[in-house]
């Protein structure tokens, strides 16, 4: 960015302005010559596509995230067996969506309200700069660290479950959970000092006209301290996105092959429909949680090695868009919990009913069944929401 500026001036008297144009006469210009100066790229303006986005797409995908998650989060809270440690993990990765999904909206009607170009950051002022960019970059890496989490719990109770390893302590799922939060604040940390100067720069004139009479005549970037920085808070940025896909790739490949041998083996035992139950049960959750993850954030982690390796122009239509495929991804965690696990679809059901019902009701729950144990896990009897139990 701090290359494509040199042909404005820096307010404080540095440099050119970038239209060397008198005020007296920028009246008798015609429209031609000032929509000229408008087609610069740092002066690039909200399109039709670019406002339907950020005024209506975005702001449906807010409330939807809203609810689905929220959604989850009285789930929990009303049904005391769903207090597991992997539903802990599920929990903030949640609260982390509902911030994603709060800040990065807010962000972005926020900045449409404010300016009319799409990459004037005046209005932020240095602190907006630096607290916008670590409260979404904090949650981001959070919700990988979680994604992480969760997979390698699931790693060690599918692939071993003797070593009693995913065999947590409350208080040890408390400590991996601060341990995530804690490393996201961190590595978020070290991204300010790639964008905590706001410079600004010098416009023209613009004409007393209704065209033009909403264009500011300053506008602003917030920049690195050293120009060095933007490719090393790209690398930060991408480089745990990867390892992370990588990570949950293995994990997945390798409890997914432990699933189809642990069922082959137990077949031989006359346990055929409860093994391929667990096994339909845990894969198709696995499958549907890492494609949707790795499908929505993939894009604009290529989006963003292509823009500073590769020279790659990206539209902002596009980055738009890629940005919706992140939103997405932290509407439909809680969606895809109740499609492809029947024990999330009768815990929401019962969060939303049992204070209703005036008599017993007998509720079979499935916890996370040990899969050396193949044998189902005798009904529970249920009188209110709050049943205690659950999986580890």
């Amino acid at each position: 960015m701090a290359a494509e500026l040199d042909n404005l001036g820096k307010v404080g008297g540095t440099g050119e302005p970038h239209m060397n144009v008198e005020s007296d006469n920028s009246s008798i210009l015609g429209d031609e010559y000032w929509d000229i100066a408008l087609q610069d790229k740092k002066l690039t303006q909200y399109d039709a596509t670019e406002i339907t986005i950020v005024t209506v797409i975005m702001p449906c995908i807010l409330v939807v995230g809203l609810v689905t998650n929220s959604t989850f989060l009285f789930v929990i809270h009303r049904v005391t067996w769903m207090r597991t440690n992997v539903n802990t993990y599920l929990l903030n990765l949640a609260v982390a969506d509902i911030l994603v999904l709060s800040l990065g909206v807010g962000d972005k009607l926020w900045h449409y309200m404010k300016t009319p170009f799409l990459s004037d950051e005046t209005f932020r002022g240095v602190a907006g700069c630096v607290l916008s960019g670590l409260l979404v970059d904090s949650v981001y890496f959070t919700g990988l660290f979680l994604i992480t989490l969760v997979s390698v719990h699931r790693f060690n109770a599918v692939c071993r479950p003797h070593s009693g390893s995913h065999q947590q302590t409350k208080a040890s799922t408390r400590r991996w959970i601060a341990g995530a939060w804690l490393g996201g604040i961190l590595l978020a940390g070290i991204l300010i000092p790639s964008y905590c100067k706001l410079v600004l720069y010098d416009l023209p004139t613009w004409p007393d006209t209704p065209k033009y009479n909403r264009l500011p005549q300053v506008i602003g970037f917030c920049q690195p301290v050293r120009t060095w920085m933007i490719m090393a808070a790209n690398l930060v940025q991408t480089v745990p996105f990867f390892v992370v896909m990588t990570v949950n790739t293995f994990l997945y490949i390798r409890i997914i092959m432990s699933l189809n041998h642990i069922v082959a083996k137990g077949s031989e035992f006359g346990c055929k429909d409860v093994n391929e139950r667990i096994r339909n049960r845990v894969t198709k959750m696995l499958v549907a949680n890492g494609c949707v993850f790795f499908m929505c954030l993939f894009p604009f982690e290529l989006a963003s090695i292509l823009s500073f390796a590769g020279g790659v122009d990206i539209g902002a239509a596009w980055i738009h868009g890629f940005q919706m495929l992140l939103y997405i991804n932290s509407t439909v965690n809680p969606i895809i919990y109740g499609i492809t696990n029947s024990k999330y679809r009768k815990a929401y059901v019962l969060a939303y009913t049992c204070y209703k019902q005036k008599s017993r009701d007998m509720v079979k729950y499935e916890l996370s069944i040990p899969l050396n144990r193949m044998k189902d896990r005798p009904a529970t009897d249920v009188t209110d929401c709050r049943v205690r139990g659950g999986d580890s």
